[in-house]
C-alpha cells in the first residue's frame, strides 16, 4: 500500500536475510539479523544509493508519501497548507528521536538502534497515524502548529525573540540569558534572530521530556555557554541571576545560589562534592539521579511546586 513501506518488506522473506545493496559506500554486518540490511537498504534506497547516510532532504518523500497515501490522514489531503509542515515537524521528530538533531543525518547504525524502521512498518496495518506518538501522530503534530501559531504573531512562519519573550499571557517564561542561547547556534543549525518551525520543535520536545537524551544534551549546550563541554559553577550562578531576578518581579521568593550550588553538588557531583564543573560526561551518565542535568524538574514550576534542584532550575521560570 504505501511505498516506502515495500522498501522494508522487499529484504524480508519469513525471517531470512536476503542480499543487500552492493555498494562501497556499505558494508554488510555479519551475523546479525534481517533489521541490518532493512537499515541498508532504507538508507540506500532514499539516498539513491548516493550516500551512507540520509539527511533532512532524503525524508520528504517517505513524509509526503505517508501525506498522500495513510488512511488516517485522508481528513486532510485537502488541506495542502499543512503538508509541508507536517513534514517539517515530522522530519524533526524522527531526527530528535534518533539522536541526530546536531548534524540532521541518518545512518543504518541510528535505525537498527531505534524503532523507526518497525513503526514505519506497522502503519500498513493501522489506520490510526496518532497511535505512533513518536513520529506521525497528527495530534501531536497539530499542538506543535499551534503552539507555534499563537506564538507567531503576524503569521510570517517564524518567531523571533520577542514573540517568545512575550509567550505566556504577556509574561516571559524564560529569561533572557536562556533565550539567547536557544536563539544561537548551540541547540540550532539555522543561523539568524528568527526561529522556524524545526527549530521551534525542537525546543518544545527539550521542554516536553528533559529526561530524553537529547533534551538532556539541548539544555546542556544552554549551559555550556563556552562550548567546551564544561559547564562552572559560575556560568550556573549567571543563569540564576537572571531566574531570581524574574521571580522577585512577581514576588516569588527563590533559593539563594549557594543553596542551589549545594544541591547540585550533592546530587549530581556526589563522588566530588568540592568539584566546581559540570562536564559533559557528567550529564550524559547520571541520567537515572534524581538531580541530574534537566532531570528534575521536567520544567520547574516554581509558584506551586517545592521543587528538587537540578541545573534545569537555572534555566526556567515557568514551563510552557
Amino acid at each position: 500500500m504505501f511505498c516506502f513501506c515495500r522498501i522494508l518488506e522487499a529484504n524480508k522473506y519469513e525471517g531470512v536475510m536476503v542480499k543487500g545493496p552492493q555498494s562501497e559506500l556499505f558494508t554488510p554486518v555479519q551475523d546479525t539479523g534481517v533489521v541490518d540490511w532493512v537499515a541498508q537498504w532504507f538508507v540506500y534506497a532514499l539516498s539513491n544509493g548516493n550516500r551512507s547516510y540520509l539527511t533532512r532532504e532524503d525524508l520528504h518523500g517517505m513524509v509526503m508519501d505517508i501525506m498522500h497515501t495513510h488512511p488516517g490522514l485522508e481528513f486532510c489531503r485537502e488541506a495542502t497548507d499543512f503538508h509541508d509542515k507536517y513534514r517539517d515537524v515530522v522530519i524533526a521528530r524522527i531526527l530528535w528521536n534518533l539522536g541526530s538533531v546536531w548534524k540532521e543525518t541518518i545512518t543504518a547504525e541510528h535505525l537498527r538502534k531505534s524503532d523507526l524502521l518497525e513503526r514505519i512498518r506497522q502503519l500498513q496495518e493501522d489506520f490510526d497515524i496518532n497511535r505512533c506518538v513518536r513520529y506521525f501522530s497528527y495530534e501531536h503534530f497539530y499542538v506543535v502548529y499551534c503552539k507555534f501559531w499563537e506564538i507567531d504573531t503576524n503569521h510570517d512562519q517564524v518567531v523571533s525573540k520577542a514573540d517568545m519573550r512575550m509567550h505566556k499571557d504577556g509574561v516571559s517564561a524564560i529569561t533572557d540569558l536562556v533565550l539567547d542561547r536557544i536563539f544561537s547556534t548551540a541547540v540550532r543549525n539555522t543561523k539568524g534572530d528568527m526561529m522556524n518551525l524545526t527549530d521551534f520543535t525542537y525546543f518544545l520536545l527539550a521542554e516536553e521530556d528533559k529526561t530524553h537524551p537529547t533534551s538532556l544534551e539541548y539544555w546542556f549546550r544552554v549551559l555550556d555557554v563556552d562550548g567546551v563541554g564544561v559547564i562552572s559553577m559560575y556560568v550556573m550562578e549567571k543563569f540564576h541571576e537572571q531566574v531570581i531576578a524574574k521571580l522577585s518581579e512577581e514576588g516569588i521568593d527563590s533559593m539563594s545560589f549557594k543553596d542551589v550550588a549545594c544541591q547540585v553538588r550533592w546530587r549530581i557531583l556526589e563522588e566530588n562534592f568540592a568539584a566546581e564543573r559540570l562536564r559533559i560526561e557528567e550529564h550524559g551518565s547520571c541520567g537515572e539521579r534524581a538531580g541530574s542535568l534537566g532531570n528534575i524538574p521536567v520544567v520547574v514550576e516554581l509558584k506551586n511546586e517545592l521543587f528538587a534542584v537540578s541545573v534545569a532550575y537555572c534555566l526556567h521560570v515557568h514551563s510552557w
